[in-house]
């Protein structure tokens, strides 16, 4: 906001002023009515005491006189001192408002940096789309707005254009991803942007869009146990510092399942830890340690493989 300071007129500037007669007159006038005093007239016109002194010795008609008729009226001087009233005024409550935008902007700040959002960048064409849809309530005009946001009304209408698009597209893309999710209720999202391929939205912003609906998949919870550690005694490892070198130095067994009509079975693998070949396997219904052992008993009783040296 402009200061009165801004206004100061140079050496140079004063000295090539004239005042008029009449303008010299009123002065000279509003001081005899005691409406302004010489300081008055000073600060507000950046004239010297000699100047004004000069005025009154040339215009005055009672430069002889003690008495002084007061007249109650407005002045040029007193509106101008009025509106540096005003002026200070507005200068206490623009004050207010600065402190007030800096306030709400750290708040911003600091919301973007507690849960990592550009909050400015998300929300900031949807405000302009506010005042856009209320501007007839608005005291000031739109375009006085893009001028302080610094776009311009083309770039506005440009971008209201695009997301009106965006929105049809989104609307037709929500009518095929329904259709798919019916016929595969299972499907997840990024196998059903590879079966889609729409062409104006990519991978991410895709399985946000279907987060957004509710239409990510809902994968059934496997509720069958399969691990059991109660009772398990852990024996020490011995192999940690162990030098691999060649075929049946070590092996390892390893167990899994599958499920056959409702029922489980395991599967027990033995592998050289070497060349991760698998040896031999056990297939059981139960889960006990004397299936794994049967079959090393049945392996170390072949006579006919070679277990290497060592």
């Amino acid at each position: 906001m402009a200061r009165q300071n801004q206004f100061t007129m140079s050496e140079s500037e004063r000295r090539i002023r004239r005042f008029s007669s009449n303008f010299r007159k009123e002065k000279v006038r509003e001081l005899e009515l005691g409406l302004v005093s010489i300081r008055d007239l000073r600060q507000q016109y950046q004239v010297s005491d000699m100047t004004v002194r000069r005025w009154i010795a040339q215009f005055g008609s009672m430069k002889n006189k003690k008495e002084r008729l007061v007249i109650e009226s407005q002045s040029d001087t007193i509106q101008l001192l009025e509106l540096k009233k005003k002026v200070a005024e507005l200068e206490r409550i623009v004050g207010q408002k600065q402190l007030l935008i800096d306030f709400q902007q750290k708040m911003i700040e600091l919301a973007e940096q507690e849960y990592n959002v550009d909050i400015i960048k998300k929300v900031f064409w949807s405000a302009v789309k506010y005042f856009w849809k209320n501007r007839q309530g608005m005291n000031q005009s739109l375009n006085e707005l893009y001028r302080v946001l610094g776009i311009s009304k083309q770039t506005f209408h440009q971008r209201l254009k695009r997301q009106a698009n965006e929105e049809s597209y989104h609307h037709q893309l929500l009518f095929l991803v329904y259709e798919v999710r019916a016929d595969h209720p299972t499907m997840g999202v990024r196998d059903m942007y590879h079966l889609l391929r729409p062409e104006f939205i990519g991978r991410d912003a895709f399985e946000a869009f279907c987060r957004t609906y509710g239409l990510l998949s809902d994968r059934p919870v496997n509720q069958s146990r399969t691990t059991d550690s109660r009772g398990v005694t852990r024996f020490e490892n011995l192999t940690i510092s162990l030098n691999l070198h060649r075929l049946n130095q070590l092996w390892v067994s390893d167990i899994t399942y599958f499920e056959v009509d409702r029922k489980f079975f395991y599967l027990t693998f033995i592998l050289d830890a070497f060349s991760r070949l698998i040896v031999g396997y056990s297939v059981s219904k139960r889960l006990f340690t004397e299936h794994t052992r049967s079959y090393l008993n049945f392996v170390f009783g072949d006579k006919n493989r070679d277990f290497g040296s060592g």
